[in-house]
């Protein structure tokens, strides 16, 4: 089974080949005759004898886009398993099989407002060499927010159950929402000890308080009977260190004054000192005379030869030069995979243009090659004055013409230090 892409002036498709199974008749007119929400719309051909399916994919974006912009996160995890849920049961309906559907990051789309995932159904797919949806969930954790606490939890427990068998709906929809009970009864065992400690803190303060034989604040032995023996000692070890300072202070201020005191019979013995007065020649001229400055010889002997600038302080980048006449910039590929669009918090070359998708295209590298892919936009990516279909990586060189909807770029090549 293999998978190619084509682009039309209105549609985008994904095009499964090759894909010969055994399957029963009535599953195949199942999915043409109804309208199954969660499916993609998906058209039969025949050309050359094969059967070929036709997947409408206009306005989606697969789950391997998605996840080559951000990382998935909670939000993302829970709509893949209520999608996941929902699937499972609008299939049931129709007398279909959920291992029908390839569970691939490459074949799970995602609408262009965000809020559905639909899937891929291939008659028969289940009777080949079926991956089961633990493959999913190993490419899902390495795309994974791992800040995200909830999308970790709900991730590695649907993992954990693929490594007995395959999950049933009934798994799903206890690593979603779980049972009220049990997770009242978890979250009161795993209560936090500072918390439990500092509950215990004000039930001992209030029985203080109210207790008949409480001292009072001022008393010098106020809250002795609530501290431990640490504490207590502790105390006594500040206690005693005051007493000492103080008694250290007395000692210098009494010294000080001792000396202040012979400081004052002194001056009066001795009387007002003299006042220093300098010589009027003090700052008179120098009578040496400055040394002739003597020119070195040869100066440049040991100077070293001049080096010139390298050509390997140089580097070369890569660089979109606008050739619109709209408000774009050029823009510099500092980073790989460099994605463009006009969504600022997603992109890294943002264009103003109110026909850019939000995430247009990326450019890519490898060994030193560019590679040109469009994200499924909504008015397409051109390279060349062609219109390139998505997920189909195109080759770039020096001097290609890209075409984001309207906007136009020329990729060249700088030299910069």
């Amino acid at each position: 089974m293999k998978t190619e892409y084509l682009r039309t002036a209105k549609n985008s498709y994904m095009i499964v080949k090759d894909a010969d199974f055994e399957f029963e008749s009535y599953e195949l007119e199942m999915v043409l005759q109804n309208d199954l929400k969660n499916l993609v719309p998906m058209q039969v051909l025949v050309a050359d004898g094969k059967v070929e399916y036709w997947f409408d994919v206009t306005g989606m974006k697969t789950l391997e886009q998605e996840l080559s912009v951000a990382d998935a996160d909670r939000e993302m995890i829970k709509l893949l398993l209520e999608s996941i849920c929902s699937v499972k049961m609008e299939l049931e309906e129709y007398l279909l099989d959920d291992k029908d559907i390839p569970y691939t990051m490459g074949m799970i789309f995602r609408n262009r407002t965000g809020n559905r995932i639909q899937f891929c159904y291939i008659p028969g797919y289940h009777c080949g060499d079926y991956p089961g949806i633990r493959k999913l969930f190993e490419e899902l954790m390495q795309r994974l927010n791992h800040t995200d606490q909830e999308a970790v939890r709900m991730t590695y427990g649907i993992y954990e159950i693929c490594a007995l068998a395959e999950p049933v709906l009934e798994d799903y929809l206890e690593i979603l929402y779980g049972n009220a009970n049990q997770t009242d009864a978890v979250c009161n065992a795993n209560l936090d000890k500072n918390e439990r400690f500092m509950i215990s803190v004000d039930s001992q303060n209030n029985q203080r308080e109210n207790h008949p034989n409480a001292w009072k604040k001022g008393d010098i032995n106020w809250n002795r009977e609530y501290l431990t023996s640490e504490q207590i000692t502790d105390t006594k070890r500040k206690e005693a260190g005051t007493d000492k300072r103080k008694a250290e202070s007395k000692e210098t201020k009494e010294g000080r004054e001792k000396q202040e005191t012979g400081w004052r019979s002194s001056f009066l013995r001795r009387g007002k000192r003299k006042k220093h007065t300098l010589d009027m020649d003090y700052y008179g001229p120098e009578k040496e005379e400055a040394t002739a400055v003597v020119a070195e010889s040869m100066p440049d002997f040991n100077a070293g030869e001049t080096v010139c600038f390298s050509e390997s302080s140089f580097h070369s980048i890569w660089e979109l030069v606008y050739m619109g006449d709209g408000i774009e910039k050029n823009l510099v590929l500092d980073r790989f995979p460099y994605i463009i669009g006009k969504n600022s918090s997603l992109v890294d070359g943002i264009l103003l243009a109110q026909t850019v998708s939000r995430v247009h295209a990326r450019i890519l590298q490898e060994n030193d090659t560019l590679f040109l892919e469009d994200h499924n936009s909504t008015n397409g990516t051109y390279l060349n004055g062609h219109l390139i279909p998505m997920n189909t990586r195109m080759p770039l060189q020096e001097g290609d013409r890209l075409i984001f909807a309207t906007e136009e770029f020329v990729l060249k090549s700088k030299m910069v230090r």
